[in-house]
This record gives C-alpha cells, sequence and structure tokens, in this order.
C-alpha cells in the first residue's frame, strides 16, 4: 500500500505540474543557454543581424550567444532599434526574449512590434500573459483573440483563449473549449481542453459527458488521459462501485498504465467490498476493507469521502467515541464543512453539543500550535515596513507569491470569494512576492486586478524559520490571533474553497466560544 500512496501522490504533483507548464496562467519559460565564450563566432552573429534586421533565426542565433541574462544583450538591442527603425522583428525579437523570463520591459518592444507588423501572432499571445502579470486580466483575453485572429490555425493560442473566459463567461469558455476540441480532434490542447471542462464543471451529467470524450478520443499516451480517467474513476466509485471496479481493471490492462492502476485496482476492491458490508450491516468487515485503502490523493474523492465511510464503519460497531475521534483527526489535518457537520453529529450522540465540540477542536489544535518567525517587509503600496507583530489580534492568510506564477494569480481568486465572507471581521491578507525581478509589475498589478492583499517585498537573506517557503510559490499560511501558526501549505481552489473559510472561522473564534 506503501506504493500505491506513492504513485497517487505523484498524480497531484503531475497535475500542478502540467496546470503549470500548460495551463493559461503559465507560459513555459524558454530555454537559457550559456553565453559563448568565443568572441570571433559572436561578432560573426552580430553582423549577420545587421546583415540581415528582418530574420529572426538570425536574431535567435544571436540571443542564444550573447546569453537571455546579460545585460549587454538589451542595451546592444537599443541601438539597433535605432539604427532599424521600421524593423518589427529586430523589435519583436528582444520582446520575445524579455517575455520569457518574465521581465515586465518586454512590453515595450512587443507593443513596438505590432504597431509596425500588426501580424505578428506570437506577440500578441507573448502580451497577453505579460497582460495578467500587469492584472490586465480583460486586455490579456483581447490580445488571445487577436492571436487566434491573425493565426487561426494554432491549437495553443486557441486552447489559451478559451481558457481565459472561464472566470469571465462561463457559457463562452464552454463553447470555445468545445471549438478547440473540434478544431483539433487529435491535438493535446483538445485533451487538456475535455479535462478541464469535467474538472471545473460541477454538473455531474456534463463532467461524465466530457470525460467519456476524452476516453473515446485520446489513450494513455496523453497525459490528460491519465489524469481525467482517474477523475472518472472517482465519480463512479461512490454512485456505481462494480461499474468502478470494472474500469479500474479496464485500465490496469492498458500498457502504459498498469503500473499505475494495479494497486488503484486493489483499493477499489476494497472500497467496494467495504461499501456492501455496510449494506449487509457488517461494519467490523467493512472496516478491515476500508483501512486497507491508502490515500489517493488530496483531492481525490477517496480522500473525501473514505473517512466518513470508514467513521460510519467504526460508529456502527458500537465505539461512537472513536468515530468521533477518528474524524477529529482528519478535521484538523483539513477542515471541511462535510468532516465538520459529521463531527458534530457524532459528538451529539455522546452527549456533547456544538459548544463542547467547538472546545475539544481548539485544544487539540492548540496543541500542536506553533508561534510564528516575525518579519519586517516593505509595503509596495506605502513603502513602510509591515511586521507580524503589527497584526496581532487579526487572523493572517500569507502567501508566498510573484506575478509571473501562474497558479498563485489561479488561486487568489478563490481567497477571495472566501476573504470577502469576512470583510468586517479581523482578518489580514499578505502576499510575499519572491521575485525582485517583477517589482514593477506589483502594484499596477494590484490595482487592476482588484485583490485585496497587501503586497510586502521578499528581503534576500531572510531568516524565514517556520515560515519558510522553500523559495517556491505559491506557499500558503494561516496564523491565528494570537501569531501562532495553524494551518500550512494547504492550496485554495473551486472544489475546496470551504476548508479555507472554514479554517479562518476557527481562528476567529476565541477558545472555542
Amino acid at each position: 500500500m506503501k506504493n500505491l500512496k506513492k504513485l497517487m501522490s505523484a498524480r497531484l504533483y503531475l497535475v500542478s505540474l502540467l496546470v503549470f507548464l500548460s495551463g493559461f496562467k503559465v507560459v513555459a519559460q524558454q530555454r537559457i543557454f550559456e553565453p559563448i565564450k568565443d568572441q570571433k563566432e559572436l561578432n560573426r552573429r552580430k553582423v549577420a543581424v545587421e546583415k540581415y534586421p528582418d530574420s529572426l533565426p538570425v536574431h535567435k542565433l544571436y540571443i542564444d550567444g550573447m546569453g537571455i541574462l546579460n545585460p549587454d544583450l538589451v542595451k546592444q538591442y537599443d541601438v539597433w532599434l535605432k539604427q532599424y527603425p521600421k524593423s518589427a522583428v529586430t523589435r519583436f525579437a528582444i520582446g520575445d526574449t524579455l517575455a520569457s523570463i518574465e521581465q515586465p520591459s518586454a512590453k515595450r518592444y512587443l507593443l513596438e512590434a505590432i504597431k509596425l507588423n500588426p501580424n505578428i501572432a506570437k506577440a500578441y499571445f507573448r502580451l497577453a500573459f505579460d497582460a495578467e502579470r500587469w492584472g490586465d486580466f480583460a486586455g490579456s483575453r483581447d490580445y488571445l483573440a487577436k492571436a487566434v485572429f491573425y493565426e487561426p490555425g494554432n491549437p495553443n493560442y486557441n486552447y489559451y483563449y478559451a481558457s481565459s473566459l472561464r472566470n469571465f463567461d462561463l457559457k463562452n469558455w464552454r463553447r470555445q473549449s468545445l471549438h478547440v476540441v473540434d478544431k483539433f480532434p487529435k491535438h493535446q490542447r483538445a485533451a487538456q481542453a475535455l479535462y478541464f471542462l469535467a474538472e471545473r464543471l460541477t454538473d455531474r451529467n456534463e463532467k461524465k459527458k466530457y470525460l467519456k470524450m476524452l476516453y473515446d478520443r485520446f489513450d494513455a499516451e496523453s497525459s490528460w488521459y491519465r489524469l481525467g480517467m482517474e477523475s472518472y474513476l472517482d465519480m463512479l466509485l461512490f454512485q456505481d462501485p462494480d461499474s468502478a471496479l470494472n474500469f479500474a481493471r479496464e485500465m490496469a490492462l492498458k500498457p502504459k498504465l498498469s503500473e499505475t492502476w494495479r494497486p488503484i485496482v486493489k483499493s477499489v476492491e476494497q472500497v467496494a467490498k467495504g461499501m456492501k458490508l455496510i449494506e449487509a450491516n457488517q461494519p467490523a468487515q467493512a472496516l478491515t476493507c476500508f483501512d486497507a485503502v491508502s490515500s489517493v490523493g488530496r483531492y481525490a474523492l477517496f480522500n473525501k469521502r473514505l473517512p466518513l465511510l470508514k467513521a460510519s464503519a467504526i460508529e456502527k460497531i458500537g465505539k461512537a467515541d472513536s468515530a468521533y475521534n477518528y474524524l477529529m483527526g482528519i478535521f484538523l489535518k483539513a477542515p471541511s464543512f462535510k468532516i465538520n457537520n459529521a463531527l458534530l453529529s457524532y459528538g451529539v450522540k455522546l452527549g456533547k453539543d456544538s459548544l463542547i465540540v467547538r472546545k475539544e477542536i481548539f485544544k487539540k489544535m492548540y496543541a500542536g500550535a506553533i508561534p510564528v518567525t516575525d518579519f519586517k517587509l516593505r509595503n509596495y503600496k506605502t513603502n513602510k515596513d509591515v511586521s507580524l507583530a503589527d497584526l496581532r489580534g487579526k487572523v493572517v492568510l500569507l502567501t508566498y507569491w510573484f506575478p509571473g506564477c501562474g497558479p498563485c494569480r489561479a488561486e487568489f481568486p478563490h481567497f477571495e470569494n472566501v476573504l470577502k465572507q469576512f470583510v468586517n471581521k479581523p482578518v489580514a491578507y499578505i502576499g510575499i512576492n519572491i521575485d525582485k525581478r517583477q517589482n514593477e509589475y506589483v502594484v499596477p498589478f494590484l490595482d487592476k486586478s482588484k485583490y485585496s492583499f497587501t503586497a510586502l517585498e521578499e528581503q534576500d537573506g531572510r531568516v524565514k524559520g517556520n515560515l519558510d517557503n522553500g523559495r517556491i510559490a505559491p506557499v500558503n499560511f494561516l496564523i491565528d490571533k494570537d501569531g501562532k501558526i495553524l494551518f500550512s501549505r494547504f492550496r485554495t481552489d473551486d472544489t475546496n474553497e470551504d476548508e479555507l473559510k472554514t479554517m479562518i472561522e476557527l481562528l476567529l473564534l476565541d477558545g472555542g466560544t
């Protein structure tokens, strides 16, 4: 079962990685070549640019030779821009390069390029992601629409345009996503569009419909197919366990899936058998089955529903107190509305009202609470330092981010959805930007997006203590009113906003009252 846990935790990593590299919110960075040391070769490449300023491949050779991070690169291009005032390619070459490393200065060159030549589809594509970093989501959609207009046969442009509509126009997002599927039926962007249609829509019939399309049109070569089939299994398992088991066995027969799906089959067998044993009023045997199932990923229905099944079996054995304690442990790790309600229900059976349950939650929760490592960091808007000590008396949601971080930008709307429910409550929302090279984006991003967090600048060499993000983003922490870390390293999306809401509600209570 340890192997199953490793395999399925890898699924969560793969989803995050694929979203990071392929989802709308992020564009993969260009490879950063080492500068060449042969000065004669570099001079030859420079001469070639000056001889053929409208040849993009020649520009790319020179840029690779100089090295993308070479400060002299932009200086040379500023000279060439004056030398070739009508060359859109020269401007696009440096703009595309700077955009690939998410530099704010890219915008100027790309805008100049399309002013000279409005037909450069990739310039609009680059500007779309740059606009996201400025917080201009409407502008990003417009740029993507233009990229599609000038290069309608590009599946990437079509997919990203469709994805840009999801938080703006759900109906049009669905329509444009299906357009990608129809126009590029065998392309991985079509598989990705189907996967996210199924993941993001709440209607079970629609989810099933799009997962079935993914099943019919693609195979195990596609990462989106593999993820989609696991989602389909999740859908089936608690609705029709026998069908879920048959489906899992089918997947395990596929050569490229067998290693992953064989242990999944064993767990599905145990869940299906356990559910039937509960119906047959054999809870002890059912519990044995459920105990044999390993976790299969934080976002999987396995992980969200299995604790409720196990608690039910424990309670039916006649151990309501054990069921209560078991759910208490689950709740403290990942508070959710359903687990909270189940916990209160088992509390009633034990003669505990909601106030007593709350007090017990607090007692256990604070047993492992850790005093936070304080800091003083610059507020981008006021230019004054902000410390956590200044925020005592407030619950603090702290996130590490940077403007070019797609998963960070994807998480912000869900934070906002939750926090707007606490407008008049003592809750502070802080975002620490970990990439100073993108400082120029920060204030415009806040002003344009209207996101409510206070943006602070990371300090090089700061001792982070128990607020260490490991130099990655997003990483999230929830800190209570007394300056103790209660929850950390959680993620929030449209499937689990209730967890963040429940966590904040808990921290706003005083001693469980």
